[in-house]
């Protein structure tokens, strides 16, 4: 079983589903307590689009398709980052040091999202968690990268 397959599994409180004929720019969209998925994008960026939309699902309310506002643009953030810890965990990146996965397109293949994903779900954790901290037995260091040390 893949991610995509284990999230669709883990959140069976949302309906999955994959219509035809979704424009190529658009990934995903949710209504309710159904999301969709475009059929024509890769599983993995089915899996990065799904993680997203259980977040909105999760913390968003309303519609939010008009970003002028501020609110909006508050819940789609919101969104993203609770899909970028879901897809891109600490106890993964734990997992990847200690099985010797050492770049970032090996621990992207394992985690089966993109790099540029990758990267960003990077980026949410520094804004999160800040450049350096400790998490369980492990001090993280996202200054230059990835680096991380059992304390």
């Amino acid at each position: 079983m893949n991610r995509l397959e284990s999230m669709i599994a883990e959140h069976q409180e949302v309906d999955v589903l994959y219509p035809h004929g979704m424009p190529d720019k658009l990934s995903g969209f949710i209504i309710d307590d159904c999301i969709y998925l475009n059929d024509r994008h890769t599983w993995i960026e089915q899996h990065e689009t799904l993680a997203e939309e259980i977040g909105h699902y999760a913390t968003s309310s309303g519609n939010i398709v008009d970003y002028s506002t501020v609110e909006s643009r508050k819940q789609e953030r919101r969104a993203r980052d609770y899909g970028y810890q879901l897809t891109v965990t600490l106890d993964d990146l734990i997992w990847c040091y200690e099985h010797h996965l050492d770049t970032i397109d090996e621990v992207a293949a394992y985690l089966e999202v993109t790099p540029a994903y990758f990267w960003q779900a990077i980026d949410c954790y520094r804004r999160k968690l800040g450049s350096i901290f400790k998490y369980h037995d492990y001090l993280f260091d996202l200054r230059h990268g990835i680096d991380l040390v059992r304390c």
